[in-house]
């Protein structure tokens, strides 16, 4: 469960989701993201819109069953593929419908009203409120968590392209972690996860990931286990076959592939080659 103040959460989805477009103010529609391989910059402002609208829609109709976000991006049962090759033509779909060109000015103001509408939404519900997910806990704090997460990496993909430096917050990026390294372990999240991600079973190897930031965090640990990964906090074991260490922000940022390890911060010690091999197979 997150400490982070539900408000808080809220907010910055809008105010992240402000830098976000800000950040690609004069970015090229047509530029390669090279921390989304395959995408555009055009085709990234329409997904942070889709992935919100989704949310605002679960959250809005207090929903109790599963709500396709294929359904809410304008699926229509035509789309193929794998989750992320459709969650793909998705994006191509809803940008062809700004024009050719694109009026850029109008492609903006719709993801900035969609993060209001979120926001709304959501401190409207209120955090314990009951709705859908997938996995983790069926609650509008969930969906609040999430968005932050989801919005803030794509700030980063698009501070990537505007050739800017990024940060998340301390305690935002620990949050985060704890996140994603829930949805990594939890087998209905199987489905929206790279396929790569098989790739990981394995024979006990541990991985130790320790923010250097937090006083007291001893840091979370990945076990690839022969049924495939297996997450938690830290724990002491047979010994760590690689060792993380960097700042929480950091840590996030190459976990999630925003930072290349080559020239980053974090310092590993150990198995470097086991690493490598997450940073191959986890999903952007």
């Amino acid at each position: 469960m997150s400490s982070i103040d539900f408000k808080r959460l809220c907010e910055g989805v809008f105010s992240e989701t402000e830098s976000f477009v800000a950040a690609l103010d004069g970015v090229p529609l047509e530029q390669p993201v090279p921390t989304c391989p395959g995408w555009t910059a055009g085709q990234l402002m329409v997904h942070v819109h889709q992935a919100q609208e989704w949310a605002a829609v679960i959250v809005e109709t207090r929903a109790t069953q599963r709500v396709s976000l294929l359904e809410i991006g304008g699926g229509d049962g035509d789309l193929s593929g794998d989750w992320s090759e459709q969650i793909h033509q998705l994006t191509l779909r809803a940008l062809d419908s700004f024009g050719d060109p694109v009026d850029r000015r109008r492609l903006s103001q719709w993801i900035t009203d969609g993060a209001r509408r979120l926001t709304s939404a959501l401190l409207e519900a209120g955090p314990d409120t009951a709705v859908w997910r997938e996995f983790c806990p069926p609650r509008v704090r969930t969906w609040a968590r999430w968005a932050l997460l989801e919005t803030s990496l794509h700030r980063a993909d698009a501070e990537v392209l505007a050739a800017r430096e990024f940060r998340i917050d301390t305690d935002l990026a620990v949050d985060s972690i704890d996140q994603w390294l829930a949805y990594v372990r939890e087998p209905a999240a199987a489905p929206f996860l790279d396929p790569r991600l098989a790739n990981m079973k394995g024979n006990g190897e541990r991985l130790r990931f320790q923010p250097t930031d937090v006083d007291g965090h001893e840091g979370w640990l990945a076990v690839c286990t022969p049924q495939g990964l297996a997450t938690s906090a830290w724990r002491p074991g047979d010994g760590d076959d690689v060792v993380v260490r960097g700042t929480a922000s950091d840590l996030l940022l190459l976990l999630k592939r925003r930072i290349p390890l080559a020239g980053s911060s974090v310092a590993v010690t150990g198995e470097r080659v086991l690493l490598e091999r997450w940073l191959d197979n986890v999903l952007c």
